[in-house]
């Protein structure tokens, strides 16, 4: 017979065998390779593009909240994926951007740009055309950030969005030559961003300057009298115009040249005859938004000269044009088409300024 002890041993052993077995099956379930088998990989690209394309969304639904956490969070997942200078970031970094400055968070906005600059300058690879889009990206930032009416400082925004066209204008000229038509679109973009300033200027009777110490801090002050302002921008855009001409003639001739051919000469003749209304047009244009209305005259009357001019229109409601056009035509139809958003007003604090020419600069 057996002890009670013996027998109390006896009956226990299956029941380690079977716990053991269970130990077993409970180790290889939780080994590293079933784990990653299982498991949700929430550190794949896809997961990053999908709160990319969840944050692009929740941007154009208004839910700036969301926006900014699914943006963030595509940021994070990015950087890991592909590295901390990957250019796969630049997107929704500029998403981001864009849902801070439309809820109002500028010290959080300020952080975002100065990341976005920081990466810029850390990626090589970035094309002519990539440039460009950034550029026109960041301006368009710049100038609704300018508009919102919770800003605390919108000269700052707008001083940067036409700080952005003249680096613009500076990259081009480096990389294509001084003379390469692609500075034409931005020169004249260059003259709306004027326009835009002086009419912030007239509603606050000063010019507003800032500018960044070593610190993080801004100086600002009031630098010229509104009719100082007034004469600046003026000639500045009048400057602008000048650059359009020099430029336009040049690539007319370059193309006469290249084409080698003598009866290209009247066609020649044509174009530039045609270029000459054109600025003569477009200069009238700009007298008559400082009210120079004898300098719009005598511009007009030049335009004049080329009879397909007398049919676009010049009423100071659809100035300034939304961009530059040497074709009568094609200058009569788009005028003509401002017609209907006159009353399209952008900002309460840019009197006169309309949402058409902020829609050109958007690139719309």
């Amino acid at each position: 017979m057996q002890t009670p002890s013996r027998r109390q041993s006896e009956s226990r052993a299956p029941h380690r065998n079977r716990g053991a077995c269970w130990l077993l099956l409970a180790c290889t379930a939780l080994s590293p390779a079933a784990l990653l088998a299982e498991a949700p990989n929430h550190f794949n690209e896809a997961r990053a593009q999908e709160l990319l394309l969840a944050g692009q969304a929740a941007l154009e639904d208004g839910d700036l909240s969301l926006a900014q956490t699914n943006l963030d969070q595509a940021i994070q997942l990015f950087k890991i994926n592909e590295g901390l200078y990957s250019t796969e970031q630049l997107a929704p970094i500029e998403q981001l951007m864009w849902a801070q400055m439309r809820a109002g968070l500028w010290p959080q906005l300020d952080t975002s740009l100065g990341y976005y600059y920081w990466l810029l300058e850390r990626i090589e690879s970035t094309t002519l055309d990539a440039q460009l889009a950034i550029a026109k990206n960041m301006r368009g930032l710049y100038l609704e950030a300018a508009a919102h009416p919770n800003n605390p400082m919108p000269p700052r925004h707008l001083s940067a969005a036409m700080r952005t066209n003249w680096q613009t204008l500076s990259y081009i000229e480096a990389t294509l030559g001084a003379q390469h038509p692609a500075l034409l679109p931005w020169l004249y973009d260059g003259l709306l961003l004027q326009f835009i300033e002086s009419r912030l200027n007239e509603r606050q009777g000063l010019t507003n300057y800032q500018y960044k110490t070593n610190g993080s801090e801004f100086i600002s002050g009031w630098s010229l009298s509104r009719r100082e302002a007034k004469a600046a921008s003026h000639s500045i855009g009048l400057s602008l115009l000048d650059r359009i001409e020099t430029i336009s003639r040049a690539s007319i001739q370059a193309e006469r040249v290249q084409a080698g051919a003598q009866d290209t000469t009247a066609y020649e003749a044509a174009r530039l005859q045609q270029l000459n209304a054109a600025l003569a047009l477009y200069r009238g244009d700009w007298e008559r938004l400082i009210d120079n209305e004898n300098g719009a005259r005598a511009n007009y009357a030049e335009a004049d000269r080329l009879a397909a001019f007398h049919k676009v229109p010049r009423a100071p409601e659809l100035l300034p044009r939304a961009s530059f056009e040497t074709d009568p035509e094609i200058l009569a139809s788009e005028t003509k088409s401002g017609e209907t958003s006159v009353s399209q007003h952008w900002a309460a604090r840019f009197p006169g300024v309309t949402q058409r020419i902020i829609d050109a600069l958007m690139g719309y």
